[in-house]
């Protein structure tokens, strides 16, 4: 049996021409996948000043501040944010995606990236990690929900009205809300 994962990216990194090296970048686990969410989603609530995002049942207050946040919030204040964000964390994903498996082993990357090696190398956990999962979602949603309407038409998937909420044909009287009395 041979060991392969075609999902494995490679990237050039470094300053200088004489320091270039190829840093190869590996895509995140299911794990990894819902800490970074997690760490995503706890960035934004804080940014937007909300107690959880993802709750229906949070207080309308909240939902006014999610909706009025980027109001508040100007283009500067939300790119620091990002970058603090970003600051803050690179070591833990470098270390989830590279074979640099400690913060601190990955920390030493840092001095080898540039800004634009650092876009790409966003780009390319993107395109590993979300963008074909995206598609696949999207098209596993498309193949189930078809193999439903085969299996039950949509006229089926209705639910029968109660014998008392049912239509009657049209008697040509008319009734009017205005004529309604108080007792």
């Amino acid at each position: 049996m041979s060991k392969m994962n075609p999902q494995v990216g490679k990237v050039q990194i470094g300053i200088r021409e004489k320091d270039i090296e190829i840093l190869e970048l590996y895509p995140l686990s299911i794990a990894n996948q819902l800490e970074m969410s997690a760490l995503i989603q706890t960035a934004m609530q804080k940014f937007f000043g909300i107690s959880t995002i993802n709750s229906e049942l949070d207080e309308v207050n909240s939902v006014d501040s999610f909706e009025k946040a980027p109001d508040k919030q100007d283009d500067m204040e939300f790119i620091s944010f990002i970058i603090e964000l970003i600051r803050e964390n690179i070591t833990k994903i470098l270390s989830f995606i590279t074979d640099y498996s400690t913060e601190q082993k990955a920390a030493k990357l840092l001095f080898k990236i540039t800004n634009n090696q650092a876009v790409d190398i966003c780009s390319l956990i993107y395109a590993m990690n979300y963008e074909e999962s995206a598609k696949n979602a999207i098209g596993l949603f498309k193949k189930a929900t078809g193999s439903l309407q085969e299996i039950a038409p949509k006229t089926s998937l209705k639910r029968p009205l109660p014998s008392s909420l049912k239509s009657t044909p049209n008697s040509g009287s008319s009734i009017s809300s205005n004529l309604v009395t108080e007792k």
